[in-house]
């Protein structure tokens, strides 16, 4: 979260970072992953929820009909433990 250009598209989404999952940016109208934690366990959870597979069938049990055609935002948060993360879902929200 350290760079002008995530800055920049971070500004537009519903949760942000207080020290915010695939958008379109309307000026290339392609999407973008913005993928980012507090602090390294932050970050190495961020990398699990969305490389393994059972997180991304949680978030598809929570989602609603035809998610996978909208931008969405997840909050996780993780308790980690003797260096393994773990992820779970705070908050979502889909648009």
């Amino acid at each position: 979260m350290n760079n002008p250009w995530t800055k920049l598209i971070e500004g537009e989404l519903r949760f942000r970072f207080v020290w915010d999952t695939r958008v379109v940016d309307a000026r290339t109208e392609h999407a973008v992953l913005v993928l980012a934690g507090c602090g390294r366990d932050g970050t190495t959870a961020a990398g699990e929820f969305v490389s393994e597979p059972k997180y991304l069938e949680t978030l598809a049990g929570q989602a609603p009909r035809g998610w996978s055609r909208q931008n969405l935002q997840v909050v996780i948060a993780t308790d980690p433990i003797n260096g393994h993360s773990g992820a779970r879902i705070i908050a979502t929200y889909f648009w």
